[in-house]
């Protein structure tokens, strides 16, 4: 028996993000690490570091390294934590490194947000096709 496609059930379209974009996750920055992919709903992104249970997970910031674009403190909530599937291990030598995917869903932004990540989308970012 075949499996049947999933569908999408994203509500927004996705981005790709390039390779300077960072986001941090909670007020303490618990959880840094390269966005995979962006949406103005949320977003994915990897990190190093081990499984973590926390209520501070509900703010991220979102920077790109080259030009000191930081879109800062937008609600969130963390959806998921899982272990990558792009894992780092292809480039260590060791498996000692434990690489994790988090998803994340933004709350409602302020205008000065929105339009900030609009900006991300259109010049950090490329639309990801199905």
């Amino acid at each position: 028996m075949g499996s049947s496609p999933q569908l999408e059930k994203r509500r927004f379209i996705r981005y790709r993000a390039r390779d300077k974009v960072f986001a941090a996750l909670g007020e303490k920055f618990s959880r840094v690490g390269k966005v995979t992919d962006i949406s103005v709903g949320g977003l994915a992104f990897e990190f190093v570091g081990e499984p973590e249970s926390s209520n501070d997970f509900t703010r991220i910031d979102i920077f790109v390294t080259t030009n000191g674009f930081h879109l800062s403190g937008i609600p969130c909530k963390r959806i998921y934590e899982i272990p990558s599937p792009n894992s780092f291990e292809q480039y260590t030598p060791t498996k000692d490194i434990n690489v994790r995917r988090c998803g994340v869903k933004f709350g409602k932004l302020e205008d000065n947000q929105l339009s900030q990540l609009k900006y991300l989308l259109d010049n950090y970012a490329s639309r990801i096709v199905f």
